[in-house]
């Protein structure tokens, strides 16, 4: 039942080696837009401008773009029902200036060719990377080991045809589920919590709620047991909605669907889901999958022709900033899970 990152062995490498340890809970910034002022400088809205939010969310960060300037549209795409219907209201507010959109990245080209959207159509993209607010406060969902619910963490919704949570603690095998936990997680003492979740659903009776899951882990892992549950959590939500393998397909349709001069902005959450934009925007790039090791760590073992390196080293970018943009030092926000965003920017050369 493996659903390892598919595109290339490239990428599960990358996942594997370049994991970030501190992971937090991704928030879109409570009641508000997060970065607002930063996002909307690096975004340059003109006159008649198109953007396409990918994430829609809990929609701050577009309204405040339709407010910002009454002549620019927004096509506001989400994968999770609920964030798709609070879209069709916004749409409401400003008739003829928002298309929702249903669908995950990865449908992007089947969605935007009814709308007559080709290649370098766009002006700008925005991507805000993880879990809303809203979703890891719906018990029902399944994202928070801190409200009791079913483990289910789709992002497409109850209704959608995908695997769930439990779905994967019930039958993958201690070897996929450690890697499970590891590749995406990060967690350390994976084969240990792989090989007690497996024990347990023969032993004893299957885990069927956040909680249970939590408390299960704490059990397991003692000093780090806060640690390790964040962990788990975070493997097994982004191995159910495969969102590195998203978020990559995402970065390769923006360089496609954006004009020459349009701009991406995405905030991130989390090391590697950084990583993986810092990897597009900076050409370190091999078979359309981000390079697992950094350009100037590079072996001088390595014979490569001129024609290959220039094909390595070549972006379709142009960074907005010198350096990556964090909370610290430039937002004040008492959320400690919030201050780990990351925003980066880029223009399409």
């Amino acid at each position: 039942m493996a659903n390892f990152p598919v595109s290339s062995s490239q990428l599960c490498k990358f996942l594997f080696k370049r994991l970030g340890r501190n992971l937090c809970t991704n928030l879109s910034g409570g009641e508000s837009a997060l970065m607002l002022d930063e996002v909307l400088k690096q975004l340059d809205l003109k006159d008649g401008h198109t953007i396409l939010d990918m994430t829609f969310g809990e929609g701050f960060h577009t309204e405040a773009i339709l407010r910002t300037n009454p002549t620019v549209n927004v096509i506001a795409l989400d994968r999770d029902p609920h964030a798709f219907l609070r879209a069709e209201k916004l749409a409401g507010k400003y008739p003829g200036r928002v298309k929702p959109l249903l669908g995950r990245f990865s449908d992007l080209p089947m969605l935007l060719n009814p709308l007559g959207i080709s290649r370098n159509f766009l002006d700008a993209i925005f991507l805000d990377v993880g879990c809303s607010s809203k979703q890891l406060n719906d018990a029902g969902r399944g994202f928070s080991s801190e409200i009791d619910g079913p483990l289910d963490m789709r992002m497409d919704g109850s209704d959608s045809s995908g695997i769930t949570a439990m779905d994967v603690l019930m039958t993958a095998n201690e070897h996929d589920l450690a890697r499970i936990i590891r590749i995406y997680g990060g967690e350390e003492q994976s084969k240990k919590i792989a090989g007690a979740i497996v024990k347990c659903r023969h032993t004893f009776e299957p885990l069927k709620s956040t909680l249970q899951l939590r408390d299960f882990v704490r059990g397991i892992c003692d000093a780090k047991s806060n640690r390790a549950v964040q962990n788990v959590f975070y493997a097994l939500r982004t191995f159910v909605n495969n969102e590195f393998n998203e978020l990559n397909y995402a970065m390769l349709l923006a360089e496609q669907y954006l004009k020459k001069g349009g701009r991406i902005v995405s905030l991130t959450f989390n090391h590697l889901e950084d990583l993986i934009v810092k990897r597009h925007i900076t050409g370190n790039v091999l078979e359309n999958n981000p390079n697992p090791v950094p350009l100037k760590y590079y072996s001088q073992s390595y014979n490569l022709t001129p024609d290959e390196i220039n094909e390595l080293r070549n972006s379709q970018w142009s960074p907005l900033t010198k350096h990556v943009i964090t909370v610290k030092g430039h937002f004040n926000h008492p959320d400690g899970r919030v201050r780990k965003a990351k925003l980066r920017g880029a223009m399409k050369l």
